[in-house]
């Protein structure tokens, strides 16, 4: 998996790392789904936006509805320019003004090797230290994305 991770674009990454990666983890459940590339409409402050979220766990089978967990903005480590961090964030924010219970809203961005795990209470953040999946990482990687998982499921109420 190392060989050129560094220059791989945003299709390699989905198809090389993260589809192999999400694939371990049930982010699909009588209660909610993954949903690839889809648009997310809300209203902040009365202006109405719309973005593209590249995944997201919510509720609903064919349409999103209630978002919950958000892996978004694959970005290659070297010759990148846009900001994932912050277009993470706004989608993160946008579900969280359209979910009807409040709850934290957990995410992800991955910039070549590196994972990024992003937290959002209210209008406060963290930020994890980059994890990298080259390395030993991998194994917390994969234990992050089960307890979003468990997150997930303690949210809609599924037994464990």
């Amino acid at each position: 998996m190392r060989a050129n991770i560094d220059y791989w674009n945003e299709a390699e990454l989905k198809f090389k790392f993260i589809g192999p990666l999400i694939s371990m983890i049930r982010f699909d459940s009588e209660e909610y789904s993954a949903f690839l590339d889809r648009k997310l409409p809300a209203e902040i402050n009365g202006e109405r936006i719309t973005g593209i979220v590249d995944f997201m766990v919510a509720t609903g089978k064919v349409e999103p509805q209630e978002p919950f967990f958000f892996l978004h903005e694959y970005k290659k480590e070297r010759g990148s320019e846009n900001e994932p961090l912050g277009q993470l964030l706004i989608a993160m924010y946008a579900a969280q003004n359209l979910n009807s219970k409040k709850h934290p809203m957990y995410g992800c961005y991955v910039v070549g090797r590196n994972c990024f795990f992003v937290v959002l209470e209210g209008l406060e953040y963290a930020v994890s230290d980059a994890f990298v999946s080259t390395q030993d990482d991998v194994f917390q990687i994969v234990s992050i994305l089960k307890q979003a998982q468990a997150y997930i499921d303690e949210i809609v109420g599924m037994p464990r």
